[in-house]
């Protein structure tokens, strides 16, 4: 919906281990340590291995535990294009990207603490 900048400062992606995964029909959050969360409303693709899972609003995930299987890695790499397309790449070997996906509405967010980016 805002856009993410090529310029955004998001150091405080960088090292926060993946402590839990909640699925919402509508919703996917991410939450990890050190306050650091990402609510995703728009497609996200966990990709690594031999397969590449995505998870989209208001579709089943049928391969749920992929992402589970991704608790206790720690965000290694951040690479963010300026388009809105972010990829964290894992500790695990493993990336997880989000997209914005919309002009007129939230993609997603991503939450230090207090601070809110709405992409």
């Amino acid at each position: 919906m805002y856009g993410l900048s090529a310029d955004a400062d998001l150091r405080f992606l960088l090292g926060p281990e993946l402590v839990q995964v909640c699925f919402g029909k509508y919703n996917l959050q991410l939450h990890f340590t050190n306050g650091v969360s990402i609510s995703a409303h728009s497609p996200v693709e966990l990709s690594g291995g031999e397969r590449c899972l995505r998870w989209r609003p208001g579709a089943r995930c049928e391969d749920a535990s992929e992402f589970l299987d991704r608790l206790g890695e720690v965000i290694a790499h951040v690479r963010n294009d300026g388009t809105g397309r972010l990829e964290l790449s894992l500790s695990g070997g493993h990336r997880i990207i989000l997209v914005d996906d919309s002009p007129m509405y939230e993609s997603y967010e991503l939450i230090n603490g207090n601070d809110i980016l709405i992409i």
